[in-house]
């Protein structure tokens, strides 16, 4: 056993360093991505909103079942920039024909138009 050799020594000086600067990196950082505490989903039939809780470990399943007709017509809709709002995972909606979605538009079937009614809770059990 001679001891430690120089080379040694420099990886075992990177490491700590580098772990240091880790743990700092990860204290003082102020951008984080933060997970949404709600989630806002459009029924492609109707436009109704509904407003789904994910906080915690909470989830939503997309299509989500609308608690209103049993159908699994929930999508997922945001308001962009220009005030339009847009959908995501239409399609995934199924047993449903597209002439019946009567919220949705656009080539692609992304164009959400929900309706004027109040945005809704969605119960979950």
């Amino acid at each position: 056993m001679d001891g430690i050799k120089p080379w040694q020594l420099a990886i075992i000086i990177i490491g700590l360093v580098g772990g240091i600067g880790l743990v700092v990196w990860n204290v003082m950082g102020k951008d984080q991505i933060r997970r949404p505490d709600s989630i806002l989903l459009m029924d492609v039939v109707t436009g109704d909103r509904f407003v789904a809780d994910v906080s915690g470990r909470k989830s939503v399943f997309i299509p989500e079942k609308n608690p209103e007709t049993g159908k699994y017509t929930l999508v997922i809709i945001h308001k962009e920039d220009d005030g339009s709002w847009s959908a995501r995972g239409v399609e995934t909606v199924q047993d449903i024909p597209l002439e019946d979605f009567k919220a949705i538009s656009g080539e692609k079937h992304t164009i959400a138009h929900p309706s004027d009614t109040k945005t809704k809770r969605l119960r979950r059990k």
